[in-house]
């Protein structure tokens, strides 16, 4: 795959990445989500008043760790810096 890309095109997955980290987190959090619906959909209401929640499907619980805050004149200097990669046709 990185035979393919080029800087410009790996630049921009990189900023994406830095602004939206991806993981499997996401795909948990999505299955997790999926059987929460149909435990839902199928709750006898009798035997369980309680409708059901995330975590009860989760393995780990789902808050998201805690974003560092960057400074502005840090994220300056890394477009800058990230820009100077970019090739211009």
């Amino acid at each position: 795959m990185l035979s393919r890309l080029d800087s410009r095109e790996l630049t921009e997955w990189y900023a994406d990445y830095l602004i939206e980290p991806w993981s499997e987190r996401r795909a948990d959090v999505r299955s997790a989500l999926i059987a929460q619906i149909l435990a839902e959909v199928n709750r006898d209401r009798k035997r369980r008043a309680q409708p059901y929640k995330l975590d009860d499907f989760m393995a780990v619980p789902p808050e998201l760790p805690k974003r560092k805050v960057m400074h502005w004149k840090t994220m300056k200097a890394m477009l800058k810096a990230m820009s100077g990669t970019i090739r211009r046709k």
